[in-house]
This record gives structure tokens, sequence and C-alpha cells, in this order.
């Protein structure tokens, strides 16, 4: 080998090192401290606390496998008790039944699943009826 294939492996083997060396301390570095909420999702939470109570649509979920979506038909059956808490006429069910259906989405793969209704925007877009 001649000396200019020996400096460059060299110098090669020396940035490698110094790159491994650099991403191992920066990989350790970010798992250090407190965590990061993702900022949507903390968003997300925020909001479906301030929208729960008996005077809006809620998961029929059990607690620990909370989540943000419930099925249409779920949303549907739960109209007559939004009505109830709301003091609300029962003639509006209608009203809420086509809110239902403007804020019910398809499945995520369009063909596994059922269609679903997002909670936040449901809730969000009931407090906007008054």
């Amino acid at each position: 080998m001649d000396t200019g294939t020996r400096v460059f492996i060299r110098a090669s083997l020396v940035l490698l090192i110094g790159a491994s060396v650099f991403l191992f301390f920066m990989v350790n570095q970010r798992n250090t401290g407190p965590e990061i909420p993702d900022e949507k999702a903390a968003g997300v939470a925020l909001l479906a606390e301030k929208l729960s109570g008996p005077g809006y649509f809620q998961s029929t979920a059990a607690p620990e496998k909370k989540s943000i979506h419930i099925s249409r038909d779920d949303a549907i059956k739960q109209i007559a008790r939004v009505l109830a808490e709301r003091h609300w006429e029962a003639s509006r069910a209608q009203e809420l039944e086509t809110l239902v259906e403007r804020v019910t989405e398809p499945p995520p793969y369009r063909m596994l699943g059922e269609d679903h209704v997002n909670l936040v925007r449901l809730n969000l877009a009931l407090d906007a009826l008054h």
C-alpha cells in the first residue's frame, strides 16, 4: 500500500469512530430528562378533557381503552342522553343526528373496520350549536 492510501484509511477510521461516538452521546442524551409530549397529542388530550361530562358524547370503551373515536352507532345511541343533559327539546334530535353524520369518517383503510366519529370534533361542533 502506498502512503496516500494509508492516510485515507486512517482518516476514514478516525471519522467513523468520531461519528459513532457522537451518535452514541446524542442518542443517550436524548433519552435523559423528562419526555416532551407531542404537541398535537397534548392538544387533543386537553380538548378531550374539556369536552367531557354528561352533556357531551362519550367513549363507551373501558377506561383503560378510551379512544377519541366511537362508532357512528354509539354516537346515535347517545343523542337522547345528550339532549336531556343539555335540556334541549327532543325535536332537536334530528339536528344532532345530522351533526353526527357530518363528522362521521370512513375507516382508515376504507375496507377494514367501520365508520367512526372523532369525539373531539363532534363535541366541538356540539358546543357550536348552542
